[in-house]
């Protein structure tokens, strides 16, 4: 009897680690982006989650944002535009990609990101941002400089965690978005998206944004 009793235990036991812990289906059914030929052209910003005060009240003075991407001998450049605060903008950067990671360096702002699989026409951007000098980056987008920034507003030092669907689409259909919270609360983010797409806003033109030197 104790014989059967401990095998019953020892099933139990084993079927409990093998288990999938809460959300780690959802966390690993996208797959690594490996081909990068997928970022270029025309994307544009649907959704987004952060779990930093300062890029949540960045992500707040957006209400449209779109990129385009080209590919030169170097990596990727990418030509930004988004309107903040009811402004056009327009930003420039080069990305680098690794494997699958895509590392950006803009106004002092390191950023890496993990880049997945969402759909033909769909990616998640994991990114991972910091810099010693939040200053400059407020300066460069002409920000209010007493915006919050996190527990210390003299603190210059910012480490976030931000979480994109990146898109061809222009708008984000229900299906989609709620793949998109199931994943990110399963990556720790709770609440509701810190940038949401509103297909009422117009996208800025790039001869209407002003460019960001």
């Amino acid at each position: 009897m104790r014989l059967c009793v401990s095998a019953v235990l020892l099933l139990l036991l084993a079927l409990t680690r093998a288990a999938p812990g809460p959300g780690s289906e959802e966390c690993s059914k996208f797959s690594i982006l490996k081909d990068k030929t997928q970022m270029l052209g025309h994307s544009h910003m649907l959704a987004a989650f952060t779990d930093n005060v300062f890029s949540r009240n960045i992500l707040g003075a957006i209400s449209s944002l779109w990129s385009r991407i080209n590919e030169t001998q170097t990596g990727l450049n990418v030509a930004q535009f988004s309107k903040m605060n009811g402004t056009c903008k327009e930003s420039r950067f080069n990305m680098t990609t690794s494997g699958d990671t895509a590392k950006v360096v803009m106004f002092g702002m390191k950023s890496e990101c993990q880049l997945l699989n969402f759909s033909s026409t769909s990616m998640i951007m994991d990114f991972r941002a910091t810099t010693n000098n939040i200053a400059t980056f407020i300066e460069k987008f002409h920000l209010d400089p007493n915006i919050n920034h996190g527990p210390s507003d003299t603190s210059q030092i910012l480490k976030a965690h931000d979480l994109f669907l990146i898109s061809k689409e222009p708008d984000l259909n229900e299906m989609d978005l709620q793949r998109f919270r199931a994943h990110a609360k399963c990556k720790g983010f709770t609440g509701e998206p810190d940038f949401l797409r509103n297909s009422r806003e117009e996208y800025c033109t790039e001869e209407e944004s002003a460019p960001i030197h």
